[in-house]
């Protein structure tokens, strides 16, 4: 038995290994600005909540001394081949056949509306059954309010989400970053109440939710093929499907990116002069065995589309049964020829798939796919 403070100790090494491995990112603001409804301001931070993690670029340094480069840009004359100065160029733009032609005046006053500013403008509100998912025009940012610019801020803030929460209504407003060069965004603004958990722990704060909507330019028109009636055995084989293959407790932030993860574990063993393993932990890969046991489930619904000559023949392994025609016999034959002596293109196969028949031979995973391959055909050979 496992005394309590043990199972304590390796659940702390456990978030330790973790937070370790993740990385941390402050929470820090993106941005302040003032809600404007009206002639009152609200002053608010803006969180991002979502941003996609990207591998670092490189920095250049001279091959001699270390030294970080600076990469300089230059414009050359394509007739003359002499270096041309700021005030030498002008830009222009194409409209229709023509082509406008303007200085940085005149581009930054194109930029810029008359009535921009920075920050957030509300125009009213709207019922929340009009807010549609495909309306997220990218990922959304949180507004918490703040009592450092407008005094006041934070009770009518929370009077503001408490009445749209009460009447199932959200805003729309304008979003500007800056006076100068900003194109003002369509966002709507959603309320989100306090929760608590059943020991008075807050998990998850009152905020407004800025949902970033599409203007009419952004939209395109879907050209919709025509429905046709599906089999009552057909929808029955297909929710026995879902059924099958329903995940539970599934959550995004259990599953770190294998690409970021190699990443990192490669700049560990170049900075600290270690090998280099090829082979990373990767969550997102769906457990095999496991998913085996739904082939059944799986097969009668291919079964019942009528696929069974098009679809992939489903297995362990995965192989494919290319479709069959009338000027294929030849083709068919052979495959079955092939089928009946017991060769397959091991290529074909995923690592994933290559890993589990070695582990079935008790042979080493280790390795590249063309060793797997090899690997694998050499026991294969000795049999």
């Amino acid at each position: 038995m496992i005394s309590e403070q043990r199972k304590e100790s390796l659940e702390s090494f456990k978030e330790l290994k973790f937070s370790v491995r993740a990385k941390q990112h402050k929470k820090r603001a993106l941005m302040s600005c003032n809600i404007q409804i009206g002639s009152m301001n609200i002053a608010v931070k803006v969180y991002v909540l979502v941003n996609k993690a990207r591998i670092s670029s490189p920095t250049w340094l001279d091959a001699k001394t270390n030294e970080p480069l600076s990469i300089e840009s230059s414009y050359i004359c394509q007739y003359s081949g002499r270096m041309l100065e700021a005030t030498e160029m002008r830009r222009a733009a194409r409209y229709g056949d023509a082509q406008a032609i303007f200085d940085d005046d005149e581009l930054r006053q194109a930029k810029s509306l008359p009535d921009t500013f920075p920050g957030i403008k509300l125009i009213g509100f709207k019922s929340k059954d009009t807010l549609k998912i495909w309306h997220n025009y990218r990922s959304s940012y949180f507004l918490f309010p703040s009592e450092h610019d407008v005094k006041g801020s934070i009770v009518a803030f929370r009077a503001l989400i408490q009445q749209t929460s009460s009447l199932g209504k959200y805003g729309i407003a304008l979003f500007s970053t800056r006076r100068i060069g900003s194109c003002p965004r369509m966002v709507a603004l959603v309320p989100q109440e306090e929760k608590y958990d059943e020991n008075g722990e807050l998990l998850r704060p009152c905020g407004l939710h800025m949902i970033f909507l599409p203007y009419m330019d952004d939209l395109r028109d879907s050209e919709p093929s025509g429905t046709e009636e599906i089999d009552e055995q057909l929808i029955e084989r297909a929710s026995a499907v879902v059924e099958s293959l329903r995940l539970q407790g599934f959550s995004p932030d259990q599953f770190e990116n294998p690409a970021l993860q190699h990443h990192y574990a490669t700049l560990q063993a170049l900075a600290l002069s270690e090998k280099i393993s090829e082979e990373v932990e990767d969550f997102t890969l769906p457990d095999e065995q496991q998913m085996a046991t739904f082939y059944p489930v799986i097969d009668a619904f291919a079964k019942a589309l009528n696929l069974e000559d098009e679809a992939v023949a489903v297995g362990l392994m995965g192989t494919k049964r290319k479709p069959t025609s009338a000027s294929g016999s030849s083709k068919k034959s052979k495959a079955a020829a092939s089928e009946g002596s017991g060769e397959r293109d091991l290529n074909k196969l995923t690592v994933a798939q290559l890993k589990m028949e070695l582990e079935a031979l008790g042979l080493s995973k280790s390795g590249r796919k063309a060793e797997l391959v090899e690997r694998l055909q050499s026991a294969t050979k000795s049999e």
